[in-house]
């Protein structure tokens, strides 16, 4: 996933990699990150904050906002490049 800016709020997903965890978890561009594994999102930092203790085959939760809706899914964390 890469976030259309680190530092902003609110946490905007700009691209989903094809093949990636990320998109076989259903996350798409425009995606706003609200939350991830419990732990609410404000700036990009958080994300990589919320994951930082996590191992490529971990489970994570992740709400975001579509379109003004709630969505929550689920996805396999895979190898950080």
């Amino acid at each position: 996933v890469k976030l259309v800016d680190w530092s902003a709020s609110p946490v905007k997903i700009d691209s989903v990699i094809p093949g990636s965890s990320a998109e076989a978890a259903g996350l798409k561009a425009g995606d706003v990150v609200k939350m991830v594994d419990g732990k609410p999102i404000a700036k990009g930092i958080d994300v990589f904050k919320a994951i930082s203790d996590k191992k490529p085959g971990d489970t994570l939760r992740v709400q975001v906002e579509r379109d003004g809706s709630p969505i929550e899914t689920s996805g396999v964390l895979g190898a950080r490049k």
